[in-house]
């Protein structure tokens, strides 16, 4: 599947999301930063293709849950829980389960990942 971020691995783009603003980017967010151009047109018609399908399947499970709940509240799911796997890794984006895996990806001193891992251990 085409994508904009050469060799970089999706996990180093996670982290430096993270590193920027503080907050991890959802399966979602990441999959458009690096499958679709800063202006949100996909570069390859199949990785539109696939976030469209993974987003609707996000939509009618979370509705399907929500009708299902005794509560009555509305269910939110995250892109991981519905999208497509293939050999253990989230089609179009890899193996990213945690961003603490990322950091083997990335030049970062040891201090710099343990501050990195106690400011996510605190969320």
């Amino acid at each position: 599947m085409v994508h904009r971020t050469g060799q970089k691995p999706h996990a180093g783009i996670r982290l430096e999301a993270y590193e920027k603003t503080g907050v991890l980017p959802s399966l979602s967010d990441l999959f458009k930063m690096t499958h679709a151009t800063s202006d949100g047109i996909f570069v390859d018609p199949a990785s539109e293709k696939l976030f469209n399908a993974v987003a609707s399947r996000v939509e009618e499970r979370e509705t399907q849950l929500t009708q299902q709940s005794p509560d009555g509240l509305p269910v939110k799911l995250t892109t991981e829980e519905v999208a497509p796997r293939k050999n253990g890794r989230i089609v179009g984006i890899g193996s990213i389960n945690k961003v603490a895996k990322a950091t083997s990806y990335a030049s970062r001193r040891d201090e710099e990942n343990s501050h990195l891992r106690a400011r996510m251990d605190s969320q």
